[in-house]
C-alpha cells in the first residue's frame, strides 16, 4: 500500500502495510524523511516514527501536536520527545507564556528564532555564546519569562555590573572562587532570587577578602583568619566578624609593640561597621 506524504513541500513516497510498520524498502525514504525533519525542527531520528505514524493513518498535524506536547506514551513516542526536548529545552515554559514568546502555529520555528536573536545579542557585545547561549542557558531565560528585550536589557545590566568592579575584587572572584568574567556575568544573567543572594554574598565576600587577605597568612606562631571567617563576616555572623576584629587587633598591638608585624590594616573599621 502507497501513500504520498509532502512534508514542507516535499513528497515522499511510502509502501506500507497500514498496521504502522513501514517496509524495509522505505529506508531511502526515512532518511530523507530525517533529512526533511532535521532541516524544519533540527531534531534527529524522527523519520522512521513519522513514517510509522502516516501508515497507520495519523496526519503530519496530529504526530506534531503528540511531539510537541508529549501525547503519545509509547516506548517510540517517549524516545522521539526526548529527543525533541533535547533541542526545545523547556518548550512546555515556552508554550504556556504564549503570546509573551511566538505568535506563529509553530512555536519551533519561533523557538529558533527567540534562541537566535538571543545569541546574535550576546555577539552583538561579545560575550561567550558557547556559554551564555546553550540549550541549558536558553531554557533559563525561558524559565525567567525574558522575552529578546529583556535579554537585551540584563545584558546591558550585567556587563556594567562586571565592568564596573574593581580590579582587585575581580582578581579575588578569579584566586578563591575561581569565576571569570564571563561566570560573572551568568550569575547577573541568571535573576533567580538565590542566585542574585548567592552573587551579593560573593561579591561582599570578594571585597573583604581583598581588605583581609593580609590576616590569612603570617610568620609562625600568629594568629590567622580562614578564608571560611571571612566569608561569614561577610554573611554577618557575629562570631565571624569578631573573630577577625580580635586577630586584626592583636596584630596591630604586636605591630606597636615592635613585633615586626607590618601587616596591612586596611579595612578594619570598615568591619567594625560591619557588626553594628
Amino acid at each position: 500500500m502507497a501513500k504520498n506524504v509532502t512534508i514542507s513541500g516535499e513528497q515522499v513516497t511510502l509502501t506500507g502495510t497500514g498496521k504502522g510498520k513501514v517496509n524495509t524498502a522505505d529506508q531511502n525514504n526515512i532518511d530523507l524523511l530525517d533529512s526533511m525533519l532535521f532541516d524544519a525542527y533540527g531534531v534527529e531520528g524522527m523519520g522512521e516514527y513519522f513514517l510509522n505514524r502516516i501508515d497507520k493513518g495519523d496526519s503530519i498535524s496530529r504526530i506534531i501536536y503528540d511531539i510537541r506536547y508529549g501525547k503519545d506514551k509509547t516506548p517510540e513516542g517517549s524516545t522521539v520527545r526526548k529527543n525533541y526536548l533535547d533541542v526545545f529545552k523547556d518548550m512546555d515554559t515556552f508554550l504556556a507564556e504564549g503570546g509573551a514568546f511566538y505568535q506563529s502555529d509553530r512555536p519551533e520555528r519561533d523557538y529558533i528564532a527567540y534562541r537566535k536573536s538571543v545569541q546574535d545579542t550576546l555577539k552583538e557585545f561579545r560575550l561567550d555564546v558557547n556559554t551564555l547561549g546553550s540549550r541549558d542557558k536558553i531554557a533559563q531565560y525561558i524559565k525567567n519569562n525574558a522575552n529578546p528585550a529583556v535579554i537585551v536589557q540584563r545584558i546591558m545590566l550585567a556587563k556594567n555590573a562586571v565592568d564596573t568592579l574593581p580590579q582587585d575584587v575581580k582578581d579575588t572572584f578569579s584566586k578563591y572562587y575561581n569565576l571569570g568574567t564571563q561566570d560573572l556575568l551568568t550569575y547577573y544573567l541568571d535573576t533567580t532570587k538565590n542566585t542574585e543572594e548567592q552573587l551579593k554574598a560573593k561579591q561582599t565576600a570578594a571585597q573583604m577578602i581583598v581588605q583581609y587577605e593580609p590576616l590569612t597568612t603570617g610568620a609562625p606562631g600568629v594568629e590567622t583568619v580562614s578564608l571560611s571567617d571571612i566569608e561569614k563576616a561577610a554573611g554577618g555572623e557575629k562570631a565571624a566578624v569578631q573573630n577577625i576584629q580580635r586577630v586584626a587587633g592583636s596584630r596591630v598591638a604586636k605591630f606597636e609593640q615592635g613585633g615586626g608585624f607590618a601587616e596591612s590594616q586596611r579595612g578594619i573599621s570598615g568591619l567594625t561597621s560591619t557588626s553594628s
